[in-house]
């Protein structure tokens, strides 16, 4: 019952908002238009009305099944909590439940449909909607509803908040006097763009012409703002002087501080859960740090970058693809580089941090019974999106760091150092960052092309088979040494600097780590 009041609220408060299409200076029939509410934070609901414009009698409604970037089939469909529909006069349609994520509507002539819907916002996660006295994060696959054959037209969207509230998101603003706007082109930015609101402290910097924001809840936590816009600066100077990219019109941190973790990286934004605690420790710090260039490190490999699966999205079908080793594990491998590289940690931190990869790979009985392309290909069944392998599975985010060391220093060692795998990755950026993603088969064809060797039995034994990886030579290329030692799981193993490394071995190792 108190549903259906707050619904009848939310239609007596939209009713006088203008559309958001007249605020952007577009006739309604241009595009869908979305309307979102949150009347009472207290209720932790978000209200939505979704205008389509429709050519069929008899059209499907949808709510997406997963969110890119979170390999996690999703039920959307049970936060709905009430649905109504109805026609540009007002006329109420006949609506039917269609099972799994989809409902039928008779539109019986109409041209436009009329979609308001009750959303329950009670979730702490970078794939679903919370909403709280302070601060909301909307998440794009749990708030909007896709009309089936609209998914490419233009998509505007209208904010209405609690008094006090302010707004941050990767989509493009537009002007409007009734309260934040932005604009998509399509169904699929659309959905790439969360949307962080509340009681928000926001602010900018710039990186190669692009502004950057960074924007988090008030008062969750003793956060140092000024030192982590400082920090993030140089990591994202660093990130965009290694893939040399074009300035984009903005980028956004966005940052729920709350008792939950995890991040999902976007075209131009990251949605990232921060506990309270990481601002307290330097430890947290460095973590919150690491995790903020691993998801900005993704608006270049996977937002542009792409696996040929990830380039036009099916919000209906779950893809299976066997290349996130790449979009993940050298996402990660790369992300601590920056870090290294840039100078905010030193050679001891990010080979502690590389240390530490190798000894959870090398402690999981996973490691000898899953290759990295299976542990790919079967992420909707064997783990939470790569994370928390089975003992019979393989995480590709561990094993695909690792990986990425041991491809970096075959290349750099088998081209006697006229080449690394920083050659490759921006060969295959050149190539793939457009319309075309690539397959695995390109990455290897790309890679043996950047770097003049032949990559594809390396690559084979690495990627496609499970087994022990090699790691003598990336010791003896760059002067390191592994050390093992006992404990209660296991080995823990210790990556360092040999104490006898040779002149030319430190010279390979700082022209890897950016050691000036």
């Amino acid at each position: 019952m108190k549903y259906a009041r707050l619904a009848a609220l939310v239609l007596a408060v939209l009713v006088c908002v203008p559309s958001l299409a007249t605020a952007a200076g577009a006739r309604a029939t241009e595009g869908v238009a979305y309307r979102i509410a949150i009347l009472d934070p207290a209720t932790q609901t978000v209200e939505v009305e979704a205008t389509f414009p429709v050519t069929t009698d008899l059209a499907t409604l949808y709510a997406p099944v997963w969110t890119p970037g979170y390999y996690v089939r999703e039920d959307y469909k049970k936060d709905v909590v009430a649905l109504q529909v109805h026609d540009e006069r007002g006329r109420a349609l006949k609506t039917s439940d269609a099972g799994q994520n989809q409902w039928s509507i008779e539109a019986r002539g109409a041209r436009k449909l009329v979609v308001r819907y009750t959303l329950s916002a009670k979730a702490r996660s970078v794939s679903r909607n919370e909403v709280t006295p302070s601060y909301a994060v909307l998440n794009g696959s749990a708030t909007y509803m896709a009309l089936k054959g609209t998914e490419h037209l233009v998509q505007h969207v209208a904010l209405s908040l609690p008094k006090g509230w302010v707004s941050a998101t990767g989509m493009r603003p537009v002007e409007s006097r009734a309260g934040p706007a932005f604009v998509a082109t399509d169904y699929q930015e659309l959905v790439d763009s969360p949307i962080m609101a509340g009681d928000l402290d926001i602010r900018t910097f710039f990186s190669k012409g692009t502004p950057h924001q960074l924007v988090f809840n008030k008062g969750a936590a003793p956060v140092d703002a000024t030192r982590l816009m400082a920090d993030l600066k140089v990591v994202v100077d660093e990130t965009r002087d290694f893939w040399g990219a074009k300035p984009w019109p903005n980028y956004a941190f966005l940052i729920a501080i709350r008792p939950a973790g995890g991040g999902l990286e976007h075209s131009y934004s990251t949605m990232v859960n921060v506990h309270p605690d990481r601002f307290r420790s330097e430890t947290g710090y460095a973590a919150l740090l690491g995790l903020l260039a691993h998801e900005y490190q993704h608006a270049f490999n996977v937002k542009r970058l792409r696996p040929a699966e990830l380039v036009a999205f099916d919000y209906e079908q779950t893809p299976t693809l066997s290349t996130l080793w790449i979009s993940e594990g050298l996402t990660s491998y790369y992300s601590n580089l920056m870090l290294r590289r840039s100078g905010l940690i030193g050679v001891d931190a990010y080979l502690s941090g590389l240390s530490k990869q190798i000894t959870a790979l090398q402690n999981a009985p996973g490691r000898l019974k899953q290759s990295l392309e299976q542990s790919s290909r079967e992420v909707w069944s064997n783990s939470n999106s790569g994370v928390a392998a089975s003992d019979a599975t393989v995480s590709y985010y561990i094993k695909g760091e690792v990986v990425g060391l041991l491809m970096d220093a075959h290349i750099r060692k088998q081209s006697q150092g006229r080449a690394s795998l920083d050659d490759v990755m921006h060969a295959a950026y050149r190539a793939y960052s457009g319309k075309r993603g690539f397959t695995s088969r390109d990455f290897t064809a790309t890679a043996e092309t950047a770097t003049g060797l032949s990559l594809a039995s390396w690559l084979g034994q690495a990627v496609s088979l499970p087994g022990e990886l090699d790691y003598g030579e990336a010791l003896d290329w760059y002067g390191l040494r592994l050390e093992r030692e006992p404990a209660a799981s296991g080995q823990v193993f210790k990556l360092a600097v040999s104490p006898d490394a040779s002149g030319a071995q430190d010279a390979r190792l700082k022209a890897w780590l950016g050691q000036k």
